[in-house]
């Protein structure tokens, strides 16, 4: 069958780039993208993009020259504008051919998406700062460099409402801004006939803001650590992938979890004290601000000692200053009694029991009913809610352990007269160790993603329940022959 889709778009650009004395160099490009996806109304068909920078050879400088310990200074920077489009995002009726009927030999379209003809093209500006320098003949090498990323006009979908016919419609949704620091510092300590030792460190901070939103929040975007889609959960100065929590109020006398609501009334002092409720809180304002699930810090380190035919080398990772949500104790509606194939927490083991434990624990009791009434609904749901409470959310800070190999080069004149250049043996392990934070309850800071469950016992004997399967620690051995 012959596909109908059309998507038209056209392009053009010009280069201009000047150097002088082999020091200041300018560079400029402009292009102008259009698509056959926008334009019905807002007249934004093409949309024109540029960019300018520089280079500046510092060390070319003659009061430079001269500075044996320093071998390079170089100062570069940037300004511009890019254009995008989303494959989801149309300004005009989406329609494709539905299947053949084959009573009326008649075939059908259906209306896919919407008409939207304000939609305009995803902008984004962007500034970039760098220094670079190298000392002692480039045995030590800096760069540091600073970043400004505002994106307007941002494509994505807002829920709307059935009576329409669609559930969703693509539009310009947000303005949100990147800003940050990256850095990376390589050296080689020793470096003799026999023997070298180089280390590289790299890392950087990243900050990320939404600055407008032209959507309506809900509890249960906000609340989602796992989302895929923000137009529902993105805040005004908050980060995009900020995540927020219901406020745990305690288990009651009856060993189940309650939340504040954001409600308050007079106790029989006149003093306000805030409302409590099994499930239904759907109120924005009443949830709790974590941080994000992003870590705004990451850095690596390496290290490479080399001895004649041997290498050894090592790297560890880290991640800083964010949030992680602790696995679910249950994924159903209710906190029941376990199917018999199912893995549970071992959290369970200090759920509460009877009156009183409520002083002391904070998991909540098994419950003998599938259905009782008022946890369920309305909706959120007791257990959804104390999940994705702030109980269940900790530091997510981590340094890993990600690799260590030793490296073996075996070369004679007898091999290579057999055309047999070297042979190298590897052994080297991955994710050898992780140190974290002691509030992950052995989770691994890194295994957030989806659900690990297999409910079907026709096809596994266990379950993975609710938990996730944690980074694999891996070995392995190789020869690499080269000719």
């Amino acid at each position: 069958m012959t596909s109908l889709n059309k998507k038209n778009s056209l392009s053009y650009f010009g280069v201009f780039e000047y150097t002088l004395n082999e020091k200041y160099t300018l560079n400029f490009n402009a292009r102008a993208d259009g698509s056959n996806r926008f334009g019905i109304k807002t007249n934004e068909s093409f949309n024109p993009v540029w960019s300018a920078g520089f280079n500046y050879q510092i060390k070319n400088e003659n009061y430079f020259k001269d500075i044996q310990w320093l071998s390079y200074l170089n100062l570069r920077g940037s300004y511009g504008s890019q254009g995008n489009v989303a494959s989801q995002a149309f300004s005009d009726l989406v329609t494709r051919v539905g299947i053949n009927n084959p009573i009326k030999n008649e075939t059908y379209l259906q209306v896919i998406a919407p008409k939207n003809p304000n939609l305009k093209w995803e902008k984004t500006y962007t500034t970039n700062l760098a220094l670079e320098l190298g000392f002692f003949k480039r045995r030590l090498m800096l760069t540091m460099e600073y970043y400004n990323k505002k994106g307007v006009d941002l494509l994505g979908t807002k829920d709307i409402s059935d009576v329409t016919g669609f559930d969703r419609i693509s539009i310009n949704w947000a303005t949100m801004r990147n800003r940050g620091y990256d850095f990376s510092i390589t050296s080689r300590q020793i470096d003799t006939e026999n023997f070298r030792w180089t280390t590289s460190l790299n890392g950087g901070y990243n900050t990320n803001e939404v600055l407008q939103v032209y959507t309506t929040p809900s509890v249960g975007r906000m609340t989602n650590a796992y989302r895929q889609e923000y137009s529902s959960s993105a805040m005004e100065g908050k980060p995009l992938d900020g995540l927020w929590s219901y406020r745990f109020a305690g288990l009651n006398e009856d060993g189940r979890a309650t939340f504040y609501n954001g409600e308050y009334e007079l106790d029989e002092n006149g003093k306000p004290i805030e409302k409590t409720v099994l499930a239904g809180m759907r109120n924005v304002d009443a949830l709790k601000y974590e941080g994000t699930t992003m870590p705004p810090l990451q850095a690596g380190l390496s290290n490479t000692f080399s001895y004649k035919k041997l290498s050894l080398s090592c790297m560890f990772m880290g991640s800083f200053g964010h949030v992680v949500r602790l696995r679910q104790l249950t994924t159903g509606y209710t906190l029941g009694f376990p199917n018999p194939t199912t893995n549970l927490s071992k959290e369970l083991v200090d759920r509460w029991r009877q009156p009183g434990d409520e002083l002391t624990t904070n998991v909540p009791r098994i419950e003998a009913e599938d259905w009782p009434e008022g946890l369920y609904s309305p909706s959120p749901g007791n257990v959804q809610m104390y999940n994705s409470s702030d109980i269940r959310t900790v530091k997510g800070d981590f340094v890993r352990l990600q690799n260590v190999s030793l490296s073996y080069n075996l070369y004679n004149q007898k091999l290579r007269e057999m055309g047999i250049q070297n042979i190298r043996f590897t052994v080297q392990g991955n994710n050898l160790y992780v140190w974290h934070n002691s509030a992950l309850k052995g989770q691994d800071p890194e295994a957030t993603g989806s659900q690990m469950k297999n409910s079907s016992t026709r096809s596994a004997n266990v379950t993975f329940g609710n938990t996730y399967l944690p980074l694999p620690r891996m070995y392995s051995l190789s020869v690499n022959v080269q000719f």
